[in-house]
């Protein structure tokens, strides 16, 4: 939920200041109550979360409550700090790639969280 309300208000703070030249150039922008791309017609965003990806969530890894720190901890208990760190960097660079924001793009989705 924490999440959820930081990305929200990154957001908001986008779209409040925006400049004239982000609507030129395509950006979506805040305009009034509603969203709008460079054109200022509406944007609808349909969104797909990728938890787990960048912030380990101890819920998604199996771990309840933990956070990432005490996950990575619990992993190098059993492989080795530096094992550990590796597995971390592998888990950012192919839990998801580009082939997924593909799919995701060619499901409809406009927004990933």
């Amino acid at each position: 939920m924490r999440r959820m309300v930081v990305v929200l208000c990154a957001l908001a703070a986008v779209a409040a200041f925006a400049s004239p030249a982000s609507a030129a150039s395509g950006y979506v922008r805040q305009d009034g109550t509603r969203l709008v791309n460079g054109e200022g017609a509406p944007v609808k965003l349909v969104g797909v979360n990728l938890g787990g990806w960048l912030l380990w969530e101890g819920w998604i890894w199996g771990g309840g409550d933990e956070s990432e720190t005490q996950l990575l901890d619990k992993i190098g208990s059993v492989v080795g700090p530096e094992r550990a760190q590796q597995f971390r960097e592998d888990v950012r660079r192919f839990y998801v790639t580009q082939r997924d924001f593909n799919q995701i793009s060619r499901s409809g989705f406009n927004t990933v969280r």
